[in-house]
């Protein structure tokens, strides 16, 4: 399973995203500095280090940080993503 994501964009709406043949799920979002941004928080992000995760994550001109944690929702039997 994958840690949190960091992202310096937020998005407008926080639910269920199609990411097939499931989709991901939010199930928190929190802002926090880029101080905030630790060796442990990126590996656990899929990184191997800070560095690393900035190298993607900040991308554009805005300057919050958020970690937006997940999980991967499994499609049903019917092939849609259980609600």
């Amino acid at each position: 399973m994958y840690g949190p994501a960091v992202a310096t964009v937020a998005c407008a709406r926080w639910r269920l995203h199609s990411l097939p043949p499931g989709a991901v799920r939010v199930t928190k979002v929190s802002e926090i500095s880029i101080q905030d941004i630790t060796p442990e928080l990126a590996r656990r992000s899929g990184f191997a280090g800070v560095v690393d995760l900035l190298k993607v994550a900040k991308h554009g001109p805005g300057r919050r940080v958020f970690v937006v944690e997940f999980i991967y929702v499994p499609p049903s039997k019917g092939g849609r993503p259980a609600a």
